[in-house]
């Protein structure tokens, strides 16, 4: 877990093995633990998770985020660099007909009617779903004909929002 700062007792840092998740840093003090969200493009953190933080902690650890913000970005690009992201999912074997997507992801199969994902795609024609693209990511499938997207975790059941993250952090 590289460290990327240490000031006034805060060790900032990334884990290695989180290379799927959006851009974000982990802070540690003592028995003090905390992560943010770091929305680069809008210069906005968001707190992820916080363990025995003050408020007077919060608001400093935000103002050292905040006054390193592009240096951390910076560094999350570069150790994005040497640990590049694994495939979100391994999706193969992709067959609609009678009205039915039938998918291979991870291994798993996942069979949905058109209707329950998409009005455009149910309402396609065999050509206009034949021609589809799979993002290089794994993270969703594109039918450049009608313009349609689906994310292959919506398929699978999966919500994200900053309440899941916190969850799993």
């Amino acid at each position: 877990m590289p460290t990327v700062i240490v000031i006034f007792g805060w060790r900032l840092f990334f884990y290695a093995n989180e290379g799927n998740e959006p851009i974000h840093i982990h802070c540690k003090s003592g028995d003090k633990e905390c992560k943010f969200w770091i929305d680069s493009e809008n210069f906005d953190i968001q707190e992820a998770f916080a363990l025995n933080l003050s408020p007077r902690d919060k608001r400093q650890i935000r103002k050292i985020i905040f006054e390193h913000f592009d240096y951390i970005v910076d560094q999350w690009q570069e150790f994005q660099k040497e640990n590049p992201m694994n495939a979100y999912h391994n999706i193969d074997g992709i067959k609609i007909a009678g009205g039915m997507l039938s998918v291979k992801v991870d291994d798993q199969l996942i069979r949905k009617n058109l209707i329950e994902i998409s009005p455009r795609l149910a309402h396609a024609s065999q050509q206009e779903l034949n021609h589809y693209e799979i993002s290089p990511s794994g993270y969703g499938i594109y039918w450049p004909l009608i313009d349609e997207d689906i994310s292959i975790d919506g398929l699978l059941g999966i919500v994200h929002s900053p309440a899941s993250w916190r969850k799993s952090a």
